[in-house]
């Protein structure tokens, strides 16, 4: 019988923390979406990189099973640039 106690050699710390560049994805206008990325749009507040907040990746944007989701981001933004 085999017993791994750790993964890690002792020599390594028992925790690593990867930080991988901001980027944007090229999404295909034409590709479908899973359903959960839909449900993830309707969320008014998901955990993202540095807090919580809007699931609106910008390379969603453009696809037309996304877009109606940024049309209330486009809104606020035009609202509070033009007071």
């Amino acid at each position: 019988m085999i017993c791994m106690t750790s993964l890690w050699s002792a020599t390594e710390p028992a925790h690593r923390i990867h930080f991988w560049p901001a980027g944007q994805r090229k999404v295909d206008p034409l590709g479908e979406l899973q359903v959960t990325v839909i449900d993830r749009l309707k969320l008014a507040n998901v955990r993202n990189y540095v807090g919580y907040g809007p699931y609106r990746p910008k390379s969603l944007a453009e696809h037309p099973k996304a877009k109606a989701f940024y049309q209330d981001q486009v809104s606020t933004e035009n609202t509070t640039t033009s007071g």
